[in-house]
């Protein structure tokens, strides 16, 4: 009687709405995928006999955090892609509902996930830290074996936990006989472990959000400074002149003076005034040309570059965060390279003999801002190793004391 009166509920849970909704981060639609699943297993769990007040309390809680971060999910603000609230929101409402659903469920099946936990726990949790360790003790009270290797090198950074695909449903082998059942305690233990280990997820995706804000803020401050130089450099070329006046000695012995711009050449008088040659040969193009020979010479440094940054599954892109900063830099580093050339600040390289050389050097000084961003480079490298990988930010710090 009480199956006949529950299908008409399941039934009617299966109709779904569907609207038509443009969403353009791939975060959002893996979050609302999670909500589905989650509000799928809350509604199988309360169809479990012997389920008691406290669990239908937790229960319902799961499915008001599940409300809230659908809420989340679906609403898009310009201001939360720089602070990451929305991410940080609907994450942390998720793993609130997961964390209900562990501490609701029945231990039968927490047991059965206790491998995929652990599993998680090791991707974000210090081996080292007491959280991680306990995990690992319920692990090996309850009989299972999980490798090491198994644990992925930097996986996804988006928490998941026993309810979630990607953890490997079914991945718990059932324990040898005379293994002990799983106590309400060692629940506790491995759930506490699971809600550090979702915090730590969450900080990992901070300090990568963090990293790719400052890129972009620098990488704006210089757009502007590239820009306002070449306004600079259109309305008064006089005033910004990317000119060489380098003394040629012909066959005769007699030395022929010139002034020679990115653009244009003039011949410089004996008795003539270097300024007013010079700001009768500068065109307003100078200026515009050099910074774009260098935003294209950084264009190509920052297309060799990117091929040792690998990927993340974080919803922040740190390589196109890295490629916007050293574009206007480049532009800046060409311009700047010349200007540091003219003023005989490059013993043997104070004069270019023509414009073809002002157009070659102006390449490989854009290039050249590749040498500036490898600090950054290897720290954005670092953010994204550190994703995911907690035993490997622990192995420099274990086989330091060997090496001494």
């Amino acid at each position: 009687m009480m199956s006949s009166e529950r299908e008409p509920d399941r039934a009617q849970a299966v109709a779904v709405d569907f609207q038509p909704v443009k969403f353009t981060s791939s975060w959002r639609e893996e979050a609302l995928a999670r909500i589905c699943e989650l509000r799928a297993l809350t509604g199988s769990l309360r169809f479990r006999e012997g389920l008691d007040a406290e669990a239908a309390k937790l229960l319902t809680d799961a499915e008001t955090e599940l409300a809230h971060a659908h809420q989340a999910a679906q609403r898009r603000r310009i201001g939360g892609a720089l602070t990451g609230a929305a991410v940080q929101r609907v994450h942390a409402h998720l793993d609130a509902a997961e964390v209900l659903v562990l501490r609701a469920a029945p231990l039968g099946y927490v047991r059965g996930q206790t491998a995929a936990l652990v599993v998680y726990i090791r991707r974000h949790l210090l081996p080292s830290d007491p959280r991680c360790q306990s995990a690992e003790k319920v692990l090996e009270a309850e009989g299972i074996g999980v490798r090491a290797t198994d644990v992925p090198a930097g996986g996804d950074a988006t928490p998941r936990t026993a309810v979630g695909t990607r953890r490997g449903r079914g991945s718990a082998a059932a324990a040898p006989a005379g293994a002990r059942q799983m106590s309400p305690v060692d629940r506790e233990r491995l759930v506490a472990a699971v809600q550090g280990s979702m915090a730590e997820a969450r900080n990992e995706q901070m300090r990568v959000r963090s990293f790719r804000n400052l890129l972009l803020i620098f990488a704006g401050v210089l757009l502007v400074l590239a820009t306002g130089v070449c306004v600079i450099g259109v309305a008064a070329p006089e005033k910004l002149p990317v000119c060489f006046h380098p003394v040629q000695v012909a066959q005769s012995q007699a030395q022929t003076r010139r002034i020679v711009c990115p653009t244009r050449e003039s011949a410089l008088p004996a008795q003539a005034d270097v300024d007013d040659v010079v700001a009768d040969t500068v065109d307003p193009w100078d200026v515009p040309l050099i910074e774009f020979l260098g935003l294209l010479a950084a264009a190509v440094a920052t297309a060799t570059a990117l091929r040792k940054v690998r990927g993340t599954s974080t919803p922040y892109s740190l390589p196109a965060a890295l490629a916007l900063l050293k574009l206007p830099l480049g532009a800046l580093t060409a311009l700047l390279g010349l200007i540091l050339m003219r003023g005989n600040f490059v013993p043997g390289l104070s004069a270019l003999d023509s414009s073809a050389q002002i157009i070659g050097w102006a390449v490989v000084f854009g290039y050249a801002q590749q040498a500036f961003t490898q600090v950054v480079d290897r720290k954005a490298q670092d953010l994204l190793e550190d994703v995911g990988g907690a035993e490997q930010r622990e192995k420099p710090a274990a086989a330091a004391p060997q090496r001494q």
